[in-house]
């Protein structure tokens, strides 16, 4: 079981390693870094660490998003916390 689950994470990486090629930006290197660190290291950390990994590529992806983008996610998580108030 577990070496399929391995087999459907490196499928899902090449996807979005390739959808890094697509962007076609000087960084995408650093955002395939990121993709590799979070799953290469996702199993050994502990939760706490897990948790400041994973807000910590959050925030990486935010500086390269475009603002219309940022704008439209911030409106969606406000009716996501109005929903659960």
């Amino acid at each position: 079981m577990k070496s399929a689950r391995y087999c459907l994470e490196f499928v899902n990486l090449g996807g979005l390693l390739r959808q890094g090629e697509y962007l076609g930006k000087a960084n995408s290197k650093m955002i395939a870094s990121n993709i590799l660190a979070k799953v290469f290291t996702i199993r050994l950390l502990s939760h706490e660490k897990r948790n400041i990994l994973n807000l910590s590529l959050q925030i990486n992806r935010s500086k390269n998003m475009p603002s219309s983008i940022k704008k439209q996610k911030s409106l969606n998580q406000a009716q996501v916390w109005e929903l659960s108030a």
